[in-house]
């Protein structure tokens, strides 16, 4: 088998997208310009590996993906991680595979049901694992299977799923774990630095004052990390900056701001477009300190540094944060490394580190309790009382009516819906029943008579109350709409 190249010069810089035919001997790759062409593959990916060997489907530690000639045909390879995902279709013998929903769409000729108010849920679902997602994404030219974490083979005639090449590795003692992650990054920090690279890539971390990012940054120095990434605010205005933290690290601190993430609108419907809720799009702000980056970051740390006794087998996790970069890191041209998934699969046995003696003097007496991080970080030299202190978030919630679009894409949106026949007089009338208990609730949650707690919070200490009385009703429609945009992209 062969690959049929064709650069497109207008398309995202990491985007890629291949078709197949039943029988044919060559596979016809479209690619964007930063896509690395290899002996024997393409690839838009940093691996534990060397470069020149291109031996990226040979590894679970690889971020990014491609695609790679095999003995009997192809292996498409994506990353080892649950923040990005391969998509694949086939009609009459043709299969397509892509590392951008956006664009298979496009060269399949399909589309996705505008009315269809279940996107989020759909996405959602890779929280529960890779054992209970849902894998086919409904459109106008047939199912589009979704893959995380596992590779999808090429026999000739048909793509199947395949399973990662995951080494058991011992990680009995923290010393055990820690010399993992610093080689691993070692290793991964040598690839993404090869001078054969065409796309030149730099490590950048992301730096809150929370426990998952420094860690991160701190191991990620063995990467040959230099520069860090904070988001000053956090949601609710709630200090968030790390730059202290990553300046007793070593690094120098880059500053972002949450607010003006709202104010690059053409990067907002991307992270939409990539799981129906778009709540990493404070990133947007910081755009241009992202382009050619290798992204440390620490999401989902949750799931291995974390010492409850929560399951996380099979790479579940708490939330989908992290997922919503997908298309937007294509068109931004970075790649993703969340930490906490380097090993990921071992989630029991790192869990275990955390809680075990020798990691008493890490540990405080709080529900926000990660001993590995702590120690990693202390470790260092950052005092313990810099991070880890109560749980804060940046995430930016289009869910809720007190965060709308800005007022173009506003428009535009509204515009869309209009023209898919969702804005109507029987829209109209439901949601103006609907909008007067909200109007009520909200009311309620600015009366508070003694000045301690809003009516509405004694009556649902849970915040559901809350939820539905700021609930954004035109929410569920904003995925189909954001996918539009982003396929215009590939058009």
């Amino acid at each position: 088998m062969t690959w049929d190249y064709r650069l497109m010069d207008g398309w995202p810089a990491l985007a890629w997208c291949a078709r197949l035919e039943a029988g044919g001997a060559t596979g016809r790759v479209l690619h964007g310009p930063g896509v690395e062409i290899l002996a024997d593959g393409f690839c838009e990916a940093v691996w534990d590996g060397d470069f020149a060997d291109g031996a990226f489907d040979r590894t679970d530690l690889v971020f990014g993906s491609g695609g790679r000639l095999a003995r009997d045909g192809a292996v498409f390879v994506s990353s080892g991680t649950t923040v990005d995902r391969l998509h694949w279709h086939e009609t009459n013998g043709t299969w397509t595979i892509s590392n951008s929903l956006a664009a298979l769409l496009v060269e399949i000729g399909g589309t996705v049901d505008a009315a269809d108010r279940g996107w989020f849920r759909f996405f959602e679902s890779i929280i529960h694992g890779l054992d209970a997602y849902d894998r086919a994404l409904a459109s106008s030219a047939g199912p589009v299977t979704l893959t995380y974490f596992q590779n999808v083979s090429w026999d000739g005639t048909r793509l199947r799923l395949v399973s990662k090449p995951i080494p058991q590795r011992s990680l009995e003692s923290f010393e055990d774990y820690a010399q993992f992650l610093e080689s691993s990054l070692a290793a991964l920090g040598e690839n993404l630095s090869d001078p054969r690279r065409k796309y030149s890539l730099r490590p950048l971390a992301t730096v809150s004052t929370g426990y998952d990012s420094p860690a991160s940054a701190a191991v990620g120095r063995s990467a040959g990390l230099e520069e860090t990434l904070s988001i000053a605010r956090g949601r609710g205005d709630v200090d968030d900056d790390g730059s202290k933290i990553s300046a007793r690290l070593g690094l120098t601190p880059i500053v972002g701001d949450r607010a003006e993430a709202l104010t690059h609108t053409e990067l907002i419907p991307l992270f939409i477009a990539s799981d129906a809720k778009g709540e990493d799009l404070y990133f947007a702000g910081s755009g241009e300190h992202l382009a050619g980056r290798f992204l440390i970051s620490g999401y989902s740390g949750s799931r291995v540094w974390d010492t409850t006794d929560v399951s996380y087998a099979g790479l579940r996790r708490g939330d989908q944060s992290g997922l919503s970069h997908t298309e937007a890191r294509l068109h931004l041209g970075y790649l993703h490394c969340p930490v906490p998934f380097l090993a990921g699969t071992q989630e029991a046995e790192i869990r275990r580190i955390g809680r075990s003696a020798e990691m008493k003097p890490w540990s405080v007496a709080s529900n926000y309790d990660r001993p590995v991080c702590r120690r990693i970080v202390e470790e260092t030299g950052v005092p313990g009382e810099w991070f880890g202190q109560d749980k804060k978030a940046a995430s930016v919630l289009l869910f809720d009516r007190r965060t709308p679009l800005p007022a173009g894409l506003q428009a535009d949106f509204e515009q869309w819906l209009t023209h898919h026949g969702l804005i109507n007089p029987v829209w109209k009338a439901r949601r103006l029943l609907t909008g007067i208990p909200r109007m009520i609730l909200r009311g309620l949650q600015r009366f508070d008579p003694d000045g301690r707690r809003p009516v509405i919070g004694r009556l649902s200490r849970e915040g559901r109350l809350q939820r539905y009385a700021f609930q954004e009703p035109m929410f569920d429609y904003l995925f189909p709409w954001a996918l539009d945009r982003a396929m215009q992209k590939y058009r």
